[in-house]
Formats: structure tokens, sequence, C-alpha cells
């Protein structure tokens, strides 16, 4: 939810501060900048072409976590977090990575796509560079290794708690804090 919300006023803020006619509307091409990165721009699931409105409904209707994924790029971890400091949305959380893919470091996460926004001829009206992000302030939690074990990328079980300390964390009272200003704004 609070990456969805994000990117639709990214969109709408790029759009006033650009002077350019996209909105959550417009086609969207995703380039792989580095492994593990992947190209992205007819959706795999409707096979119509990407945009904002279209990855939003997604994630609220059946959980899409590559929708989601898509984003997280568009978007960045910076501008998400500060954003939902900024705002309030946000006191102890933190959204740091892709979420449901395999491949991605700590690093790699840091690391965006590059992306286009396409008219109908599937002209470039807008264009983001790949860039590396970084979200400074960090939740630290206290045990973040948790279980007895998990599989690990080669569906190899690790008897050992996971540690979770590179993960996103959201707060209960923080999604109830994101979910507040969508309704009451």
């Amino acid at each position: 939810m609070p990456v969805a919300a994000m990117a639709l006023q990214k969109v709408r803020q790029l759009a006033r501060e650009k002077n350019i006619g996209i909105n959550k509307y417009t086609p969207l091409s995703f380039r792989a900048s580095r492994p593990p990165q992947t190209a992205y721009k007819t959706d795999s699931l409707s096979d119509q072409p990407s945009t904002i409105d279209l990855f939003v409904d997604e994630i609220f209707s059946i959980s899409d976590n590559n929708a989601s994924n898509r984003l997280f790029e568009f978007v960045g971890p910076e501008y998400l977090n500060e954003q939902l400091y900024q705002k309030g949305a946000f006191t102890t959380s933190h959204i740091i990575h892709r979420v449901g893919v395999g491949g991605f470091t700590p690093e790699d996460n840091q690391q965006l796509n590059e992306m286009q926004f396409l008219d109908t001829k599937e002209n470039p009206l807008l264009s983001l560079a790949a860039r590396q992000e970084k979200f400074a302030r960090r939740v630290t939690l206290s045990d973040q290794s948790k279980g007895k074990g998990y599989l690990d990328a080669n569906d190899s079980l690790v008897r050992m708690p996971f540690d979770f300390s590179q993960k996103n964390f959201i707060s209960i009272n923080d999604l109830e804090g994101v979910l507040k200003r969508i309704v009451f704004s």
C-alpha cells in the first residue's frame, strides 16, 4: 500500500515539475541496467502495456509482487521512505528491497532500473536514468533472526534462524498511519 500511494504521488509530482503530459495511465518501459534486474514493458498478467494504474490495481487485487517491485523501482527507497517519514505516516518502518524475487543482494536493491514513460507510438515522453539509492534512516530492531530454518535460493534447507535485518519492516501502527493519510487526505 505505501509503495502504491507514493507512486501515484510521484507521477503527479513529475508531471507538474517537468510540465509534461504523463499520468498513472501513461505506458512504462523498464530496462535492465545490470544483473539481476530484468526488462519489462508489457504486463505479463494482462498482456497490456505496463502503467502505474495497472500496477496499483494488481497490488490491491492480487497482491502482485512484480507490480510492487516495478513501483519500488520507479519511486526508489529514498523518496518512498523520506516522503512517508515527512508525512508522519512512518515512525518505525522502512521499505528497502524488492519483494518475492531472489538474486538481489542488499546492494542490488539500491540499484534501480532505467525506465521511460512512453507515448502512444512508444516514443519516450520522459526518461529516468538508472540510479543508486540508499535509505539512510534504517530501523534497528533487536533479535532480527527468527525461526529454526528456511529455504535458501536453491531451495535447500538451512537449519538456522533467518536473518531479517536486511528486509522490509512496517509496523502495524505505521500501516495504520498510511491508511489514515490516504483515507482522510
